[in-house]
């Protein structure tokens, strides 16, 4: 099976809109898992002086994180995604 991503570095054409549509989300996905990754690290340390062991708190500030980095991702914060979209679509 091919993706959208190795068609376009494969192929000499743009992906299709359904393809374009695919790659572009993928693109947005690791952009959130990027900055969800990027904001625990730095918050890491904080919260690791208050406690210790994951409490069900812990849990649902983790996940309110995860949750704000894909909302930043779909919103385009970094830019990230564009030019992960970018270089993959540059092989063409």
């Amino acid at each position: 099976e091919t993706t959208a991503a190795s068609r376009c570095l494969r192929t000499a054409k743009a992906p299709d809109a359904e393809e374009e549509r695919k790659l572009r989300y993928a693109c947005t996905e690791v952009e959130g898992m990027f900055l969800s990754t990027l904001m625990k690290q730095g918050l890491k340390p904080m919260l690791e002086e208050e406690r210790e062991g994951m409490t069900q708190f812990d849990q649902l500030y983790e996940y309110a994180i995860e949750q704000s980095a894909v909302d930043l991702a779909h919103q385009g914060a970094s830019g990230m995604s564009e030019m992960l979209y970018q270089q993959l679509c540059a092989g063409r």
